[in-house]
């Protein structure tokens, strides 16, 4: 604090306007958004630029997985210095996370080399391993969501090699939902553990959109799966694991009785639609622990993910016409029905 405004405030404390001591710091002022834009497209630029000149340079090295590795260690080193600072330092945070993107690039390509072929478990594992070390060890949002995006990927790909794929979105879905009820009792871990439920979020949402129509319609018309039985009961038993213990919260903090019919009536219809139609039925849960606990981002996320499943199924369903016209039809009764039911519980609710 400069003379005039020490000055400043002794009058102040002798017209008994403040009672405090000293002055409050003074802050900066926020830079507008496009300087920020500007700063952070600058430091890309930098960061390209040494970087082509250091691959030209180096471009002997960088045929040998050793070489490779090698800087890759500089450049992760250099990135990690720069990440040790204000995040508000656009130049130097995006500067910072293209050199450190580059290391990584170098040593996923070498990893590739060296074990995808002939050990594409362990690979995954020490790229999983690799980005969980540094969505802990380097303090930038966008790099923790990076860095937990690629540990997903690569935890979804351990399933897939384990015959785990036909289950690999309950769990990644379960998991994101139950992360997200959790969101304020894990707030002291938040930095790390929000990039981490946005990225499994994200791969769930992805591993949905990717799976076959398992629904409750093909089942009817084909009388069969494609699944295995085995898979397919442990498939059921976490789904109902899932909406059981999402839904226990939600209905607990609306002071709803789980075991009530509404509660029951309710985890069925989510049990239903989660179990036959994962896509729908997780982005439909999704929606109902966003608006429980006011994260308007997420459930801008959750609503559009609905819309694009409810459109995918309606549209990709391997039916005739007339199948998919009674299938809007029943749905319209279903829904007509429930909102008698709802009118029904509140009003005799209300008169007791």
């Amino acid at each position: 604090m400069n003379t005039d405004n020490t000055t400043l405030w002794r009058q102040l404390q002798q017209a008994k306007l403040v009672t405090e001591e000293r002055a409050p710091e003074q802050t900066a002022t926020a830079a507008p958004w496009y300087m920020r834009t500007m700063l952070a497209f600058m430091g890309w630029v930098g960061a390209l630029l040494i970087l082509a000149v250091l691959f030209s340079g180096l471009s002997g090295m960088l045929k040998s997985n050793t070489g490779r590795l090698g800087i890759a260690i500089i450049l992760g080193f250099t990135a990690l210095l720069l990440f040790r600072g204000k995040e508000s330092q656009d130049f130097r945070m995006q500067f910072a996370l293209a050199l450190s993107l580059a290391a990584q690039a170098l040593i996923f390509w070498s990893l590739g080399n060296m074990l995808l072929p002939q050990q594409p478990v362990v690979a995954a594992l020490v790229v999983m391993v690799l980005a969980l070390v540094l969505l802990a060890g380097i303090p930038n949002s966008i790099h923790r969501l990076w860095s937990a995006g690629i540990a997903s990927l690569a935890l979804l790909y351990l399933m897939g090699q384990f015959g785990m794929a036909p289950v690999a979105g309950a769990i990644l879905s379960g998991a994101a939902c139950w992360l997200w009820q959790k969101e304020f009792d894990l707030v002291r871990w938040g930095s790390i553990l929000r990039p981490l439920v946005w990225a499994v979020t994200l791969t769930a949402l992805v591993q949905l959109s990717g799976e076959e129509l398992h629904s409750l319609l093909q089942l009817l018309f084909s009388r069969q799966s494609s699944m295995q039985p085995e898979l397919l009961v442990l498939r059921g038993a976490i789904t109902l694991g899932i909406i059981i213990l999402v839904t226990h919260t939600m209905l607990k903090e609306a002071g709803i009785k789980t075991f009530s019919l509404s509660g029951l009536a309710a985890m069925a219809v989510l049990f239903l639609l989660a179990f036959f139609i994962p896509g729908i039925g997780f982005s439909l849960l999704l929606t109902l622990v966003a608006f429980s606990r006011g994260n308007h981002l997420l459930a801008g996320m959750a609503v559009a993910s609905l819309l694009l499943f409810l459109s995918k199924y309606y549209y990709l369903l391997d039916i005739s016409l007339l199948h998919k016209s009674l299938l809007l039809a029943v749905s319209g009764l279903l829904l007509l029905a429930l909102r008698l039911l709802i009118m029904h519980l509140s009003a005799s609710g209300a008169t007791k």
